[in-house]
């Protein structure tokens, strides 16, 4: 969740930032810095989505192996994740 976070708050900075560059206010960020944050934004959510689809595939190997694989537990994704995850 960190991650998410980091991201969102990376993408939140420079549109703030981008929006005030059309208007008489001082942008918050300079073109460079504001670049920067979406590729540190852009490589964050690179990262996430690979550690995604290696657990993906941990899991799927498992169960290919017929190993049991952990149940998910409620306390670390709400109804909708687990409601989303059965139907990819």
């Amino acid at each position: 969740m960190d991650v998410c976070h980091g991201i969102q708050t990376c993408i939140d900075v420079t549109q703030v930032s981008n929006a005030d560059r059309g208007t008489d206010t001082m942008p918050t960020l300079d073109i460079i810095a504001t670049e920067r944050l979406l590729r540190l934004a852009l490589t964050s959510s690179q990262m996430l989505a690979d550690t995604a689809a290696r657990h993906i595939n941990r899991l799927d190997s498992r169960f290919r192996q017929g190993l049991n694989c952990p149940p998910i537990s409620p306390r670390r994704h709400n109804k909708r994740d687990l409601t989303l995850r059965r139907s990819e």
